[in-house]
């Protein structure tokens, strides 16, 4: 530029504004790809909530209690076997089900019980069958909730997105977890 020449404020400052943007998009690219990378995975596309595998879900919770998580999978109520069909009356899935369904919006801080079975027998029965953990949703926006069900007894609910785990201590020994869903692009 030779020293004759005036200077154009309004071109700096259009080219300040410019230079601005690509940084500040620059950093939350960088922070999006720190926070896709600061969480454990759920390391299954099912949360079998009647079934023995129930076990899976709840390792997973106690392991991973105080940190951040992401989920994308199919909590499934199902009520196709024998199996089911006594889990689900021991934790009151039939109840919960209901209530769902007629009441979407209830779904957040909704109480639901994860089985443990205090027999090392095959054979299941009521009593051995105990609902000693629960675990509940925070701010999962309604609109995502997807329920599938049909005529076989396979009812599932799609639930995806990073969350916080928090436990509480045991109250009459049972323990909750609530896992409270991180807005998007909250890092």
């Amino acid at each position: 530029m030779a020293s004759n020449e005036k200077v154009n404020p309004l071109n700096t400052l259009f080219i300040l504004v410019v230079a601005s943007l690509f940084a500040f998009m620059g950093v939350r690219e960088l922070m999006m790809f720190e926070s896709s990378t600061n969480h454990i995975v759920y390391p299954d596309d099912s949360i079998a909530l009647t079934y023995k595998e129930v076990h899976v879900f709840k390792e997973f919770l106690q392991a991973n209690a105080s940190k951040r998580v992401y989920i994308d999978a199919q909590l499934r109520f199902d009520v196709a076997t024998h199996e089911n069909l006594l889990i689900q009356e021991a934790c009151g899935y039939a109840d919960f089900r209901k209530d769902l369904i007629d009441n979407p919006r209830g779904f957040n801080n909704l109480r639901i019980g994860l089985v443990s079975f205090s027999s090392a027998t095959d054979e299941l029965t009521l009593d051995n069958i105990k609902c000693d953990q629960t675990f509940s949703f925070t701010d999962v926006p309604i609109y995502q909730l997807n329920f599938t069900y049909d005529n076989t007894g396979a009812l599932s609910l799609h639930i995806q997105g990073l969350f916080d785990i928090s436990a509480a201590p045991p109250s009459s020994q049972v323990t909750h977890y609530t896992l409270t869903r991180v807005p998007n692009g909250v890092l």
